[in-house]
């Protein structure tokens, strides 16, 4: 996922400030991970794709039912401010726990991948060579 700016954080609690409280945490935790899985689809791909947004939490929050809140310092306003930033950190510390886990596929692949351009006489085919 893109890193978060203050537009972000805002859009992000309007969507929050639509539902009830109670499904404030998992709502968060949902939109954060739309988030990720978009910026995913666009690395991917090498450009945005239509309906998923550019990979910021704010271009998915576009995307939900938002609401009209207006007085961004009030106590629900900060409520689920807090609510959407602890979200973003326990997705930052599920990531940085999976990435620990697995290695990284280029890292598994190393000495298959591009490895007919190596070879003598072997003629590299387009999806062989990278």
């Amino acid at each position: 996922m893109r890193q978060p700016g203050w537009h972000d954080l805002d859009a992000g609690v309007r969507v929050l400030l639509a539902r009830p409280r109670a499904d404030w945490p998992g709502v968060a935790a949902a939109l954060v991970a739309a988030a990720h899985l978009s910026d995913r689809v666009r690395k991917r791909l090498r450009r945005p794709v239509a309906g998923r947004g550019c990979g910021s939490l704010a271009s998915e929050a576009m995307a939900w039912r938002r609401s009209g809140h207006r007085r961004a310092c009030d106590a629900e306003y900060r409520a689920a401010l807090a609510v959407l930033l602890q979200a973003l950190e326990d997705w930052r510390q599920d990531s940085a726990r999976s990435a620990r886990r697995q290695p990284r596929v280029q890292e598994r692949q190393r000495g298959r991948v591009g490895s007919a351009r190596r070879r003598a006489g072997a003629s590299a085919s387009p999806q062989s060579v990278q």
